[in-house]
This record gives structure tokens, C-alpha cells and sequence, in this order.
């Protein structure tokens, strides 16, 4: 019965316009047919991560996704596309590759083609005359309302700052919390009817807006696309004092 109650107060909730809709289950729900296009960062190894088992363990998921979904891409269930850029490392002593893989379902492929180059040329501040673009929102599945609250409301300098952090208390208690449980279940009773044993294990993360730079950042790549890699293992020992200034900015 406490379950059954759980489902129907989550669906109820659902209803309402939440901020960072996918954060931790992106890949579920890539992998279920329910998210037409996502984007994770590729890291390469833990050892990247400053804190992976705590505010930072949706980048420490994230290595399993990645490796889950290149798994589907290698069997045709899923098409994906790799972005690469340099960036400086925190302390700016030196510069490294990072990489972003954006998979995408097989039907989504000129979609795929189209926002990729417009992020090469964003990021390589190119012209992008001439280019299609659309809410980014539209390409990763969010629903309108959440983009409407996140560019309307979030986004708006005129909105003041007690507002937004009341949304985001509700956000980060309810809404989020609420919404994520019930697309994860829509996505694992899609990928059981389908017959694969192997699935992917959603994120822990903390939900937006509880102390965590990364997990508040991740799911709006929807907005920004500023994604930053942690540094590889194999730099560190170039680095000046990493300590502090470690935490990647996603």
C-alpha cells in the first residue's frame, strides 16, 4: 500500500514544472527510448573526481553510464558523437582535453549531426549562420514547463533571489525528488518489457539545490553546456596546488 500511495503522490507532483528533470537517470531513460538525446562527460577515471562518493557522485556515476551506453551504441540501439575542447585545469597552471559524448536514439541522428556542430561552433566562437537551432530543451526531452521555469523564472535577473531559493527548496525536497522516481519507473518497466537483463543503475546524487556545485549544474547542460572535465590522473603531478580548486564546474 505505501508504494502504491508513493506512486500516485508521485505522479500527482510530476505534474508540476521541475528543475533539472533527468539529473542522475539521463542514462535510463536514453537507454528506455523515453530521452531522444543526452550528453555525459568522459572521464576517464575516479581518480579524477575530488569527492566521488559525495557531492561529486554523479560524475563518479557517470564513468558506468558512459561504459553502459556505449555498450547500446556498439549494438545499434543508440548513436552518439564525441565534442572536444581545451580547457585550462581550476588553477589554470595548464590545459587538457576534455570530451563530452552526446548519444542520441538512431532516428535522432540529423539532430544529432546538427547540435553537435552548433556547440563546435559556440565553443569555437564560429559563426553560426546558417546553422538549425532549436531550445536546447527540445533535443534532450525536457517538457516545456521545465524549460519555461528554468529560462523564465531561474534564468530572470529580475526575479529576486529569495524567490528562486524558495523554488529551489521546493525543487530539491519535492518536485525533483517526486519527478525522477516516476520516469525511472516509466523507463525500467520499458527496458523489462524489452527482455535486457543489463541495465543501467541511476544516479545517487544529491538533488539540485542541496549544496552541490556539480549535481546543481549537471542536468542543465540543457542550458549551458559548460561542461568541465576533471583533470587527468596522469597532470596532476603538473599542477600547483589542486586541493582547493579541484571540483569540476558542470
Amino acid at each position: 500500500m505505501t508504494q502504491i500511495l508513493r506512486e500516485i503522490f508521485d505522479k500527482a507532483v510530476s505534474q508540476f514544472p521541475v528543475i533539472g528533470p533527468h539529473l542522475g537517470i539521463e542514462a535510463k531513460l536514453l537507454e528506455s527510448g523515453l530521452k531522444p538525446m543526452g550528453v555525459l562527460p568522459v572521464i576517464e577515471s575516479v581518480e579524477q573526481i575530488q569527492d566521488p562518493y559525495g557531492r561529486d557522485r554523479v560524475l563518479y556515476d557517470s564513468i558506468e553510464h558512459v561504459k553502459r551506453l556505449d555498450e547500446l551504441v556498439r549494438e545499434g540501439r543508440l548513436i552518439s558523437k564525441d565534442l572536444t575542447w581545451t580547457q585550462y585545469t581550476p588553477d589554470r597552471a595548464h590545459t587538457i582535453q576534455a570530451t563530452a559524448r552526446y548519444y542520441a536514439q538512431p532516428d535522432q541522428k540529423q539532430n544529432l549531426e546538427n547540435h553537435v556542430t552548433f556547440k563546435e561552433h559556440w565553443r569555437d566562437n564560429k559563426s553560426i549562420e546558417g546553422l538549425e537551432i532549436k531550445p536546447e530543451g527540445d533535443y534532450y526531452g525536457y517538457r516545456q514547463r521545465d524549460q519555461a521555469l528554468w529560462e523564465n523564472v531561474i534564468q530572470n535577473p529580475e526575479i529576486p533571489n529569495w524567490i528562486k531559493d524558495a523554488i529551489y527548496f521546493v525543487n530539491r525536497n519535492i518536485t525533483q525528488p517526486a519527478y525522477l522516481r516516476d520516469q525511472e519507473r516509466k523507463a525500467q518497466k520499458i527496458i523489462n518489457s524489452q527482455g535486457h537483463p543489463k541495465t543501467i543503475k541511476s544516479s545517487t546524487t544529491l538533488p539540485i539545490g542541496q549544496g552541490s556545485t556539480v549535481s546543481e549544474k549537471f542536468d542543465n547542460i540543457v542550458c549551458t553546456d559548460d561542461i568541465n572535465i576533471p583533470e587527468p590522473s596522469s597532470n596532476k603531478q603538473h599542477t600547483k596546488d589542486t586541493s582547493a580548486t579541484n571540483t569540476p564546474n558542470i
